[in-house]
């Protein structure tokens, strides 16, 4: 039930729901997959309300019961997202690069212009919109190219904050 209101875009919800839950899980004392899922969208619940601890913790604790690749590939980008928000940017950047390798070392690059998105904003965030163009770039082309339009629009944002921090209007 909380990833459905998760998936309406009701966090504050879903997250009443996803605590009931993980109270459930925690009575039976088994810490598996479905315990590391749990946290993962508890995190993204907290992600996206903007309560960034939380979703640090969550995310962590998750990570602690899942091994799968691609999972701690997606929990290192969530993180790197976070830490990003925070101005953490020393946290942030090798969790973003650990995601890319995990990623391109499965053969899945689905998620790449999610992190592409996530190296613009940290870039320009650390004053180099050179590197924030051209994560911004090779995120939208990614993107354009699978077809998901939350990671279009967020790099297309990036390359639009980067243009007007050079003062580059015209683009």
């Amino acid at each position: 039930l909380g990833s459905l209101y998760s998936l309406i875009g009701d966090h504050e919800s879903a997250l009443i729901q996803l605590h009931k839950a993980e109270t459930e899980i925690k009575k039976t004392k088994v810490y598996d997959s479905q315990f590391s899922l749990l946290q993962s969208t508890l995190g993204e619940a907290y992600r996206l309300t903007g309560r960034y601890r939380e979703a640090i913790t969550a995310y962590k604790l998750g990570e602690q019961h899942d091994t799968e690749p691609m999972n701690v590939g997606i929990t290192h980008s969530n993180l790197a997202d976070v830490y990003t928000r925070l101005d953490s940017l020393e946290l942030a950047f090798p969790l973003a690069f650990s995601a890319l390798s995990i990623f391109r070392e499965s053969g899945n690059s689905s998620v790449n212009p999610w992190v592409d998105g996530i190296l613009a904003r940290a870039y320009l965030k650390k004053h180099m919109p050179d590197s924030s163009l051209y994560y911004a770039k090779r995120g939208l082309d990614s993107a354009t190219q699978i077809g998901t339009i939350e990671f279009m629009r967020d790099n297309a944002a990036a390359l639009a904050e980067t243009y007007a921090y050079k003062k580059d209007f015209a683009n």
